[in-house]
């Protein structure tokens, strides 16, 4: 948490910062937790700390923490999955103990992947989403194209020099047409559970 604080790690689309009355046992509250974490799984996914103090969507302290008996990673989890439909797979919490700058206070950190069986609906029976530094209403083509996720390949590509070589020039001679080899390694990820028949790319490379 105190690195998040020094580096002034900004919010953003995938982090979002929340003061310690954020989690209260009120059925509001609730029901904002429900619409934070919603709107990370039908996104990109992403990280909502709870306990910490921001100015500017910048982190400037740590708040005065939760007493673990009052509010739990039991309890967290229950809200979420008991306001939230449908159920959300793969959340992480986690509990941060104050050990030093507040003895027997926590904070928690909750890490929300981007659910490939979203859109996930709020306790308010909406669809959020997040936007810059918030949650957002979806609108309605973005709930149907959010549902298109479970029902298509997610391809991606990471390419890398071999064995991390670092290329500082391409080299020609002054007959050839074609540079000299360069040894690239070219992983292709499916981030959905539905396969991919095939797939087809083109690979640019700009040449200064």
């Amino acid at each position: 948490m105190l690195t998040l604080i020094e580096n002034e790690v900004k919010e953003s689309l995938s982090l979002d910062y929340k003061e310690c009355g954020a989690l209260q046992r009120t059925d509001g509250k609730k029901n904002e937790l429900s619409k934070d974490v919603s709107s990370f799984a039908n996104s990109a996914g992403g990280t909502l700390v709870y306990g910490i103090i921001e100015d500017g969507h910048i982190p400037v302290g740590i708040s005065e923490g939760y007493d673990p008996n009052g509010i739990t990673k039991e309890w967290i989890e229950q809200v979420i999955n008991s306001r939230i439909h449908q159920r959300i797979d793969g959340i992480i919490i986690n509990q941060i103990e104050l050990r030093k700058s507040r003895p027997g206070k926590v904070l928690y950190v909750v890490h929300i992947p981007q659910s490939l069986r979203a859109p996930h609906m709020a306790a308010d029976k909406r669809f959020y989403k997040r936007y810059n530094f918030e949650s957002v209403p979806m609108e309605e083509y973005e709930v149907r194209d959010v549902m298109n996720r479970s029902d298509s390949p997610e391809i991606r590509l990471i390419c890398n020099f071999k064995d991390n070589e670092k290329i500082s020039s391409v080299v020609y001679s002054t007959e050839d047409t074609y540079s000299a080899p360069i040894k690239l390694e070219v992983t292709v990820i499916n981030d959905s559970m539905i396969p991919a028949d095939y797939s087809s790319y083109k690979l640019l490379v700009r040449i200064q």
